[in-house]
């Protein structure tokens, strides 16, 4: 998780906006993480004192990756945007996964 020095919120608002492909790929690459460590959920990250928090439940992961996806087709970033949908498909086949164990 990356701890983020303290800001105020139209701060961390307007970096978010001016660097949308950095924040997904970090996204993305969090999420890769959180999926091989079968996680329950996906840290970001948090303000150093602890005012801001931001994470991803499991079962919004894949609209999070939908959202990346299309930044990165938007922005011509088609090496991330093939990263992406491999990591879709780690999503899909995870879920796969635990909904045969949970019949099973």
């Amino acid at each position: 998780m990356l701890v983020l020095p303290n800001k105020t919120s139209l701060v961390w608002d307007r970096f978010l906006k001016n660097n949308k492909i950095l924040v997904y790929k970090y996204i993305v690459r969090q999420i890769k993480k959180g999926i091989d460590q079968d996680s329950s959920g996906i840290d970001l990250f948090r303000s150093e004192d602890n005012t801001l928090n931001a994470w991803i439940p499991q079962n919004h992961v894949l609209k999070f990756l939908e959202a990346a996806l299309n930044v990165f087709v938007v922005a011509e970033e088609y090496e991330y945007a093939s990263k992406t949908k491999k990591v879709m498909s780690m999503c899909h086949v995870n879920n796969l996964i635990k909904e045969s164990k949970s019949e099973g």
